[in-house]
């Protein structure tokens, strides 16, 4: 019988010492393994939903791609510019008009284009001076029109000696037409985000 109570005590021993250093330190060992687990398998579902964005995302950047190639082709090259607005004082003339002033103002720069102003003072007849907007809208692809002003006044018309045959009232229109011109490159010179 004490043999029995013996082999009892030393298998009770045995299955405290075994609790204590192999159970409980393994026990522990897969607590930690499943948080990770559990951790790792949302990093990989992160991971999988960007790669099932990505096609998602390269299809975007194409359409963007193709937006701004449309929105360069709309805008001239800045080299481009000293041409078109020649264009634009001999198309004044071609239709009639009498232009007092045409000046090229200095521009500004923004992202991707500058900004362009051009201060324009010409008479005329009515018609012949909405030609020249519609005109110049289409010359220039892309033209805002700020600061118009017209107003009739009396003109004086002059014979060949200078001197005064009759006075006529003529259309008179001073207009400062904005266009824009692509900054070639501009693209790549995109500003970080945060800074500027």
């Amino acid at each position: 019988m004490h043999v029995v109570f013996a082999v009892l005590g030393i298998g009770l021993i045995i299955g405290i010492a075994f609790y204590f250093t192999l159970y409980n330190a393994t026990n522990e060992e897969i607590a930690k393994l499943e948080k990770k687990r559990g951790s790792l398998e949302s990093t990989l579902k992160t991971y999988q939903r960007l790669v099932a964005s990505r096609e998602q995302v390269e299809k975007k950047l194409v359409m963007v791609s193709g937006d701004l190639d449309a929105m360069k082709s709309q805008l001239p090259k800045t080299s481009d510019m000293p041409d078109l607005l020649k264009r634009v004082a001999d198309m004044g003339k071609s239709l009639g008009l009498q232009v007092l002033l045409f000046e090229l103002k200095e521009g500004s720069v923004k992202d991707y284009y500058k900004e362009i102003p051009v201060s324009i003072n010409f008479r005329g007849g009515i018609w012949k001076t909405l030609d020249f907007f519609d005109s110049m809208q289409n010359l220039l692809r892309l033209v805002d029109f700020a600061e118009l002003e017209m107003d009739v006044k009396q003109v004086d018309i002059l014979g060949r000696e200078g001197q005064s045959l009759k006075t006529i009232p003529m259309l008179h229109t001073q207009v400062t037409a904005k266009t824009f011109s692509y900054i070639e490159g501009a693209e790549n010179n995109v500003p970080k985000s945060g800074k500027k």
